[in-house]
């Protein structure tokens, strides 16, 4: 057992005991940085417990769930139980990056239920080449979005090849790699895909705005970020496809009744592909990237779901 302290000590209070080891969280700084659901999960692995018990520990930790413990919005956001988890186990490991393995900068313009999901993606041939000491279940796998492995670019896999079970978040780290129904390896030699240009130009802004998220002290971003963007948006010159779009409803009404927008990744890098800007840059300055030139880049767009708003104040 050893004593942890976080940030500067004024008093007895700022000491935290813990049994829980200082594991450092993995490719903080990059798109790559692994996920705190993951993070959480080789943690309990390295210290002989599990998830339920350290979601039930004593305070500090101040578990503030209704004693759920899968899924990654319970570790990685957007909601209101991630917070507060990452924040205790920061505490008691005394490693202030976990929140780098969360989607908390980009909280303030998301959907609190944006992702969550029962079954998680991964890449087979990073199951297959698994190193203990050295590997480990990046964020970016968690996005629906992502459609090839950023390392190996073959696809990403949903369900086991055996007998095509998707698989739980909430799984011990020792068998996350392993079918839960058929216990067949999720592990596989797979060949690259080519993805479309499309598809490859999105992941890339998926890849940045993790990698944002990833960034120790990065700010969140401005709550109203969508907002302004929609707001600074010339809706009389927007291309003739728009009307069809319900984020053109949006607008209208976000200047109508002074809303702030919220999102899904998904829909956010929509928007910017229709736009034709960056997400990182419209996000950090959307008054900025609204100026710029509408371009019709795609010629044909899903729907943008652009539809939980709430009024300010």
């Amino acid at each position: 057992m050893g004593r942890v302290q976080v940030g500067k000590a004024s008093s007895a209070a700022d000491f935290r005991w813990s049994v829980l080891p200082p594991l450092t969280l993995r490719g903080v700084g990059t798109s790559l940085v692994e996920s705190a659901e993951h993070y959480a999960a080789r943690l309990v692995w390295t210290a002989g417990t599990s998830l339920k018990q350290l979601c039930t520990l004593s305070p500090p930790y101040r578990e503030n769930s209704s004693g759920k413990i899968g899924g990654l919005n319970r570790f990685c956001g957007p909601g209101d139980v991630y917070r507060e988890r990452v924040r205790n186990l920061e505490r008691l490991t005394g490693v202030e990056t976990i929140r780098c393995g969360t989607l908390m900068v980009l909280e303030p313009v998301l959907w609190p239920w944006a992702l969550w999901s029962k079954s998680r993606g991964w890449c087979p041939e990073c199951y297959a080449q698994w190193d203990d000491d050295t590997s480990w279940e990046p964020l970016i796998w968690q996005q629906s979005l992502l459609q090839c492995c950023p390392v190996h670019a073959c696809r990403i896999a949903c369900e086991c090849r055996s007998c095509g079970r998707s698989q739980d978040f909430a799984v011990p780290y020792g068998q996350r790699r392993i079918c839960r129904r058929c216990r067949q390896s999720l592990g596989w030699t797979s060949e690259p895909d080519r993805a479309h240009p499309r598809v490859e130009w999105m992941q890339r802004q998926l890849e940045a705005l993790v990698e944002l998220c990833a960034t120790p002290d990065e700010p969140q971003v401005s709550e109203s970020a969508l907002s302004k963007f929609i707001e600074a948006v010339p809706i009389d010159k927007l291309p003739r496809f728009w009307s069809r779009l319900v984020v053109r409803d949006a607008m209208v009404k976000s200047r109508r009744h002074g809303m702030h927008v919220r999102a899904g990744i998904d829909s956010i890098i929509e928007l910017c592909a229709i736009h034709g800007v960056l997400a990182k840059d419209m996000l950090l300055d959307p008054v900025g990237t609204a100026s710029k030139p509408l371009l019709d880049n795609w010629g044909e767009e899903q729907l943008l779901e652009l539809l939980d708003q709430r009024m300010n104040g």
